[in-house]
Protein backbone atom coordinates (compact mmCIF):
# COMPACT_ATOMS: atom_id res chain seq x y z
CA UNK A 1 0.00 0.00 0.00
CA UNK A 2 0.92 3.90 -0.48
CA UNK A 3 1.53 6.29 2.59
CA UNK A 4 -1.58 8.50 2.36
CA UNK A 5 0.77 11.18 1.73
CA UNK A 6 1.20 9.29 -1.51
CA UNK A 7 -1.98 8.76 -2.47
CA UNK A 8 -3.13 12.10 -1.39
CA UNK A 9 -0.68 13.31 -4.45
CA UNK A 10 -1.82 10.83 -6.89
CA UNK A 11 -5.79 12.04 -6.21
CA UNK A 12 -4.58 15.61 -6.44
CA UNK A 13 -2.76 15.54 -9.61
CA UNK A 14 -5.69 12.70 -11.28
CA UNK A 15 -8.15 15.61 -10.24
CA UNK A 16 -6.35 18.16 -11.89
CA UNK A 17 -6.16 16.25 -15.41
CA UNK A 18 -2.75 14.50 -15.06
CA UNK A 19 -2.91 10.92 -15.39
CA UNK A 20 -1.32 9.20 -13.02
CA UNK A 21 1.04 7.26 -16.14
CA UNK A 22 2.57 10.72 -16.31
CA UNK A 23 1.74 11.68 -19.86
CA UNK A 24 2.84 14.68 -21.29
CA UNK A 25 0.63 17.22 -22.89
CA UNK A 26 0.85 16.04 -26.42
CA UNK A 27 0.13 12.74 -25.75
CA UNK A 28 -2.90 13.38 -23.38
CA UNK A 29 -3.86 15.69 -26.24
CA UNK A 30 -3.03 12.48 -29.31
CA UNK A 31 -4.92 10.49 -27.25
CA UNK A 32 -7.98 12.80 -26.88
CA UNK A 33 -7.86 13.32 -30.63
CA UNK A 34 -8.12 9.60 -30.97
CA UNK A 35 -11.11 9.08 -28.82
CA UNK A 36 -12.44 12.03 -30.74
CA UNK A 37 -12.13 10.45 -33.73
CA UNK A 38 -13.39 6.71 -32.92
CA UNK A 39 -16.58 8.36 -31.76
CA UNK A 40 -17.71 10.61 -34.61
CA UNK A 41 -17.16 7.56 -36.60
CA UNK A 42 -19.78 5.48 -34.14
CA UNK A 43 -22.15 7.88 -33.90
CA UNK A 44 -22.03 8.68 -37.81
CA UNK A 45 -22.17 4.64 -38.31
CA UNK A 46 -25.54 4.99 -35.79
CA UNK A 47 -26.89 8.00 -38.20
CA UNK A 48 -26.35 5.76 -41.55
CA UNK A 49 -27.76 2.65 -39.67
CA UNK A 50 -31.22 4.85 -38.48
CA UNK A 51 -31.23 7.10 -41.36
CA UNK A 52 -31.67 4.02 -43.86
CA UNK A 53 -33.87 2.29 -40.93
CA UNK A 54 -36.13 5.21 -40.82
CA UNK A 55 -36.60 6.07 -44.68
CA UNK A 56 -37.48 2.50 -45.05
CA UNK A 57 -39.76 2.03 -42.62
CA UNK A 58 -41.30 5.58 -44.41
CA UNK A 59 -40.97 4.83 -47.80
CA UNK A 60 -41.73 1.16 -48.59
CA UNK A 61 -45.23 -0.67 -48.12
CA UNK A 62 -43.96 -4.06 -49.51
CA UNK A 63 -41.06 -6.53 -49.57
CA UNK A 64 -39.25 -6.84 -53.48
CA UNK A 65 -36.09 -6.82 -55.08
CA UNK A 66 -36.42 -3.58 -55.90
CA UNK A 67 -38.34 0.14 -54.86
CA UNK A 68 -40.41 1.41 -57.70
CA UNK A 69 -40.08 5.57 -58.58
CA UNK A 70 -41.71 6.94 -55.84
CA UNK A 71 -39.92 4.82 -53.52
CA UNK A 72 -37.20 5.47 -54.69
CA UNK A 73 -38.10 9.57 -54.50
CA UNK A 74 -39.46 9.53 -51.10
CA UNK A 75 -35.82 7.37 -49.72
CA UNK A 76 -33.79 10.20 -51.24
CA UNK A 77 -35.79 13.10 -50.24
CA UNK A 78 -35.86 11.38 -46.77
CA UNK A 79 -32.30 10.85 -46.74
CA UNK A 80 -31.31 14.32 -48.04
CA UNK A 81 -33.51 16.14 -45.39
CA UNK A 82 -31.99 13.29 -42.82
CA UNK A 83 -28.76 14.29 -43.77
CA UNK A 84 -29.29 18.35 -43.17
CA UNK A 85 -30.86 17.62 -39.67
CA UNK A 86 -27.47 15.84 -38.88
CA UNK A 87 -25.60 18.64 -40.29
CA UNK A 88 -27.68 21.29 -38.21
CA UNK A 89 -26.92 19.46 -35.03
CA UNK A 90 -23.08 18.17 -35.65
CA UNK A 91 -23.10 22.20 -36.25
CA UNK A 92 -24.58 23.30 -32.99
CA UNK A 93 -22.48 20.66 -30.78
CA UNK A 94 -19.12 21.68 -32.62
CA UNK A 95 -19.78 25.57 -31.61
CA UNK A 96 -20.15 24.69 -28.22
CA UNK A 97 -17.21 23.11 -27.43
Amino acid sequence: RHPPRARRRAALSVSRGTPAGGMSSPEQQYQLQQLREQMQAQMMQAVVSNMTEACFKKCTNRSGKQLDSREQNCAAMCMDRYMESMEVVSKALADRT
